[in-house]
């Protein structure tokens, strides 16, 4: 994988074959002893809610140390931090900047990333703990949020019976009263929840289509607001 430019920031940030010593190919043929957790969810539901209480149980419960990876941050390491106060023009600004990210690199840019960090991290717990292999840890990472089929194939391919997918899902008017309340209006709502259901760009969101199969609705969606 190439290396990323950053150009907002006017730098290079290294890709995932330069953050580690083995590439991507080899990476991708590790089987990890940790546990991950890939989140998806449409625009408007509790991911960071449902992220962190996964957390929070893995911790105290069952003894796991858990790390949340949230791929906008990701997509601000790359592109340089989005500083809009409106929410709305924030997250519009990240969807274009993953996108262009998506189109330069590949659709999984981000897994990818993900990957290398985890990678990453392994390597130094092997080299400070002085051993020659990998240990067996009781450790979660927790990524939120997968957009694309893309990203979902390249984290089931590294991690495979250690990867589990959890669909994250509310109502329409439940997410449309989220967004409300970040201060968008009806309009900025709706084009967001559209932009994030299914771009038709090839390197764009396909949310609707990358979320887990069945749904089960326990309610109708609500007709929108005019």
């Amino acid at each position: 994988m190439q290396s990323v430019q950053a150009g907002a920031l006017g730098k290079k940030v290294t890709g995932v074959d330069d953050m580690f010593e083995v590439g991507i190919d080899e990476m991708r043929r590790l089987r990890t002893d940790e546990l991950v957790i890939g989140l998806c969810g449409p625009i408007g539901s509790p991911l960071h809610k449902v992220a962190r209480e996964f957390a929070r149980l893995l911790e105290q419960v069952y003894g796991y140390e858990c790390t949340l990876i949230r791929l906008s941050e990701i997509i601000e390491e790359l592109r340089g931090s989005v500083s809009s106060p409106a929410r709305f023009e924030r997250i519009q600004k990240l969807i274009e900047n993953g996108n262009e990210l998506r189109r330069e690199f590949g659709a999984s840019v981000l897994a990818d990333m993900v990957i290398g960090k985890i990678a990453l991290e392994r390597e130094h717990v092997k080299k400070t703990t002085g051993g020659a292999r990998y240990k067996s840890r009781r450790r979660c990472y927790i990524i939120d949020s997968i957009k694309n089929n893309n990203e979902l194939e390249v984290l089931r391919l590294v991690y495979r019976d250690m990867f589990y997918f959890v669909g994250v899902f509310a109502p329409l008017h439940v997410r449309q009263t989220e967004l409300e309340t970040r201060g968008m209006s009806l309009s900025e709502v709706y084009r967001l929840i559209d932009r994030d259901s299914g771009e038709e760009i090839e390197h764009g969101q396909t949310v609707r289509n990358t979320f887990p199969r069945p749904i089960s609705l326990s309610e109708p969606a609500p007709k929108r607001r005019t």
